[in-house]
């Protein structure tokens, strides 16, 4: 299996169902195509895909990405970039930008074990705390399962199909009880 890392330059085809997209990204400073079932992502996120490349009739040569794994922006630009994306419900540019120079390279710890602190941010109120980490809790969530149940050789699509089956709680469901996928997962 062929890996590449790539930065998305955006999604030219999402299905809502099966969770089948086509990518551009900028890989080798060329713009490509990597087709599979895949979560959204955002512009300029960093993401390895693990899979091969193919040559379809109609569309020329893309990568079939059966896996991947998404790089954690690890600079204020990269972080700031992330939370203006609008990928997460209640975070504009302005307030990505506040949040950054409140919290900076630690945002992402902040988010992930301290939320309480965005409150400190002028312009974030409890209504608004709450869209925003319902939002961010929605897609780190779905991020996690995918990532995780990869490592046990699921494949995109089916770590989809689970994690939709059980939503949030999926982690934990199949920590406490992993037969539960032969009992309930066609």
């Amino acid at each position: 299996m062929e890996s590449i890392s790539a930065i998305i330059v955006d999604t030219t085809y999402h299905n809502e169902n099966n969770n089948y997209s086509v990518l551009r990204v900028l890989y080798n400073d060329i713009v490509t195509n990597v087709v599979g079932y895949l979560p959204q992502f955002i512009s300029n996120e960093q993401v390895t895909f693990f899979g091969e490349w193919i040559e379809h009739s109609l569309y020329g040569i893309q990568f079939n990405a059966k896996s991947y794994e998404i790089e954690t922006p690890d600079t204020i630009k990269g972080i700031e970039s992330f939370l203006a994306s609008g990928i997460i419900k209640g975070i504009r540019s302005s307030t990505a930008k506040l949040i950054v120079e409140k919290f900076g390279k630690n945002t992402f710890d902040v988010l992930d074990n301290e939320p309480i602190k965005l409150l400190d941010i002028k312009g974030i109120g409890q209504k608004r705390y709450t869209l925003i980490m319902e939002s961010y809790y929605e897609i780190v969530g779905i991020r996690n399962v995918l990532i995780t149940l990869q490592k046990y050789g699921f494949s995109t699509s089916m770590s989809i199909k689970i994690s939709k089956f059980y939503g949030e709680n999926t982690l934990k469901i199949l920590k406490s009880n992993p037969y539960r996928l032969i009992e309930e997962i066609e």
